[in-house]
């Protein structure tokens, strides 16, 4: 019986293709995934044979053998160290596994701690925990959604989050406490969806408490992050058709703020884009500020002030690329009274794409330069275009002034220019803890940084 269990923990037939057996019907695969899946199914057929060949050795021995068998592992020190230098989850998984060995599918039975561990595996990657789900012991499915449909999370403030996060920061230091409080619109959708629990439909517009009987196609989420610790929390979400009007969002940032304080952590700015709502309500929050301060006397540093906070303004940096990029197609650049042109980067591609598989500019494509083609909401591709290899390239043409008009050399060099600067600049606000490139500012910001040096020049 145990050796059948262990055949039935394989799930694969030795005479069947084990990729195709694995994968999802009418699905393929690449080479890489083929010898991955092949590595993992001949580590795991490893691992079964000596799971079988203990099983054979001890299926005539009794109940009383086992037991011995079972006390003499138990008092091998070297097996017991190594097992608790193991972190929890990895010590829960074992135990899930060693547990569940001798259980048929329909028979197993999870704690709270191992059904957790599993939903957190299944958020990450559905499809990957589907693969998961036949090679190893672990909850189903619809075992870890029925599990999720016990928290019952609405849209607006849930309480419930704030006094999770005000527990988890009480012995967090200052610096860990430090936070921005960052807010999107995401797309969604339209549809309807009945909630037997709180028997209610979801899919209407709902913002700050107020449901409307219209179809919601986005979803207004707000998420804290920190500032010199790698962590992130959502706090509330509210569903929206298009988008929120610009005094909604005031009135949700006014009631957001002052929970985030209580919580004890410190918020320092807001980061959003460039859409017009978000600049809309962050003026007048502006202006409430500035009329505030005018009639305490008080110097405008440029923040706003929300529940008597000072919070700075922060417009995504990636958005503010793309923005930027945009606007360089069908418009000059003035730089240091010089001009700077979108065409002098086509010319070079032009050239460059001349050059067949020897191209200085290997990343860049039509989708880059030309203006029909290009992927104007992908921040990757304004990027590239805004690149040291860009400049570089700019700049060796103008000093070759080879098959070059008269009228494109005056604006060449201020390209160059323009470009190497931006990139620059783009890598000074996007980078990120142990990020050190040698030449380069993508890495975090320190008082002893070249960054403080580089943005007093630029400004």
């Amino acid at each position: 019986m145990e050796i059948d269990v262990l055949e039935e923990l394989v799930g694969i037939d030795s005479n069947v293709n084990v990729v195709n057996q694995m994968l999802p019907k009418g699905s393929t695969c690449t080479k890489k995934q083929k010898g991955s899946v092949k590595k993992i199914v001949s580590r795991k057929r490893k691992l079964v044979k000596i799971l079988t060949n203990i099983a054979t050795e001890t299926l005539s021995d009794s109940v009383s053998q086992r037991l011995d068998q079972a006390q003499s592992l138990s008092r091998n020190k070297d097996l017991l160290e190594n097992f608790y230098l193991l972190n929890k989850q990895a010590q829960t998984f074992l135990f899930m596994q060693l547990k569940q060995i001798h259980k048929s599918k329909m028979a197993r039975r999870f704690t709270l701690d191992e059904k957790l561990m599993a939903l957190l595996i299944m958020k990450q990657s559905p499809k990957s925990y589907k693969l998961l789900e036949k090679m190893f012991a672990l909850p189903s499915k619809r075992t870890l959604n029925r599990l999720s449909e016990k928290v019952s999370i609405q849209p607006g403030l849930n309480p419930l989050i704030f006094e999770h996060i005000s527990n988890t920061t009480k012995k967090w230091d200052t610096k860990q406490k430090l936070c921005t409080i960052v807010f999107d619109e995401v797309s969604l959708t339209p549809h309807l969806t009945f909630n037997e629990k709180d028997d209610i439909i979801n899919g209407f517009v709902d913002i700050a408490g107020e449901r409307k009987l219209k179809y919601c196609d986005h979803a207004l989420v707000f998420m804290l992050r920190g500032i010199c610790s790698p962590w992130r929390q959502s706090v509330a979400f509210y569903f929206c058709e298009g988008t929120v009007s610009a005094a909604e969002l005031q009135c949700i940032l006014k009631q957001i703020v002052p929970q985030v304080i209580r919580t004890g952590l410190i918020p320092l700015g807001l980061v959003c884009d460039q859409g017009s709502t978000f600049r809309t309500a962050i003026r007048r929050l502006r202006e409430d500020t500035i009329r505030r301060r005018n009639i305490q006397g008080v110097h405008d540093d440029g923040s706003v002030n929300i529940a008597d906070h000072d919070l700075s303004i922060f417009f995504d940096p990636p958005h503010l690329l793309k923005g930027l990029r945009n606007n360089f197609l069908n418009k000059d650049i003035i730089w240091e009274e010089k001009t700077a042109s979108w065409k002098d980067i086509e010319f070079i591609f032009d050239l460059d794409s001349k050059l067949g598989h020897t191209r200085a500019l290997p990343k860049l494509t039509a989708h880059h330069v030309d203006r029909q083609k290009i992927k104007k909401m992908k921040v990757s591709v304004a990027a590239q275009v805004f690149s040291a290899r860009t400049a570089a390239m700019l700049k060796y043409t103008n000093a070759l002034n080879y098959f070059h008009t008269a009228n494109s050399d005056a604006t060449m060099a201020t390209t160059a220019e323009v470009v190497e600067f931006f990139d620059t600049l783009f890598d000074s606000v996007n980078g990120y803890p142990g990020g050190v490139q040698r030449g380069k500012l993508r890495r975090a910001v320190k008082q002893n940084s070249q960054h403080h040096t580089f943005w007093i020049e630029a400004i």
